[in-house]
């Protein structure tokens, strides 16, 4: 897979083969770049690291979208793990440019 990872592979990713959820998909991208901008400082879209992580995210949110409270936990400590060390990675990069 080439970076920046295209809204074709998400949908691919997801096993998502129709245009019904087109929208819905797109606002959760938007959803999890924010989500890791909150997280560590920037969304690097030619990052790998990142790329899981939006994936995790966005297939995380597609597949509990009706919120019936088994929101799949395991997923999201795989999801915060990943962003923890993202974010110790970023912070040390900023450290050595000073």
């Amino acid at each position: 897979m080439k970076y920046p990872i295209k809204f074709e592979d998400i949908k691919n990713y997801l096993r998502v083969d129709f245009y019904d959820d087109d929208i819905l998909i797109d606002l959760m991208i938007d959803t999890g770049k924010k989500y890791i901008t909150d997280a560590v400082g920037k969304f690097d879209e030619n990052n790998p690291r990142h790329n899981m992580i939006l994936l995790a995210v966005v297939a995380h949110l597609y597949e509990n979208r009706m919120l019936q409270g088994q929101s799949g936990g395991k997923i999201t400590r795989i999801i915060n793990s990943m962003l923890l060390q993202e974010r110790l990675d970023y912070y040390d990069g900023e450290e050595t440019e000073d």
